[in-house]
């Protein structure tokens, strides 16, 4: 009878740090994806490093902002693989790239006084 208790106790253990691990995972590749960085590598550190995982993660990512490095959309290329077909313009309101020819931010909605704005 002890036996089953220790084993069922075990199992639980088991179990609880397996979940743990991939709630960190998650956790470890939403930063990754918020710092420009592949979700799945971010997962991975997160479920295998744990709290120190999450911490090295979130240093990479502070670092990679501080050095005003452009964070690329999600779905879109690096910034150097982009090829620019027109000239661009930054919106004052949300500060995204906008076509410089544009009447108002596809993202934000703001309305522009001149094409040159």
């Amino acid at each position: 009878m002890a036996d089953t208790a220790g084993s069922s106790l075990s199992l639980f253990i088991w179990v609880l740090i397996i979940g743990v691990g991939v709630l960190y995972g998650f956790w470890g590749g939403h930063i990754a994806r918020n710092c420009g960085l592949d979700y799945w590598i971010g997962f991975i550190v997160g479920l295998l490093g744990g709290l120190i995982g999450i911490l090295v993660l979130w240093l990479v990512g502070r670092d990679r902002i501080k050095k005003n490095k452009p964070v690329p959309e999600r779905g879109q290329p690096e910034a150097g693989h982009i090829r620019q077909r027109q000239a661009l313009k930054v919106c004052d309101r949300c500060g995204k790239l906008v076509e410089s020819g544009a009447t108002f931010c596809q993202y934000c909605g703001a309305v522009f006084t001149s094409a040159a704005s």
